[in-house]
């Protein structure tokens, strides 16, 4: 919450608007969470859906890259062991 200590009850919008600059409040409701959802609902509303499917594609190779599928694992697991092992072909 901002403390408007400055402001008196009534007051001119000329000077109400200096002492805003003065106090820098929308400096500080920028940083606020709600400033900032705020920011990322105006942004989302004005992408195209290019850009959403571009931002789908950026999703799910972030998510491949922290989990990846238990095929793979597998699969580096039985590299591993014809490495290791010698299977003789037919």
């Amino acid at each position: 919450m901002f403390n408007l200590h400055l402001l008196t009850i009534i007051i001119s919008k000329k000077n109400f608007r200096k002492r805003i600059a003065k106090f820098e409040l929308t400096k500080k409701f920028n940083e606020t969470n709600f400033a900032k959802r705020q920011a990322i609902k105006a942004k989302r509303a004005n992408l195209t859906d290019f850009d959403r499917f571009k931002v789908m594609v950026l999703k799910k190779k972030v998510t491949y890259s922290k989990y990846p599928t238990k095929t793979a694992q597998t699969c580096d697991y039985y590299d591993n062991i014809s490495k290791q092992t010698h299977i003789p072909s037919k």
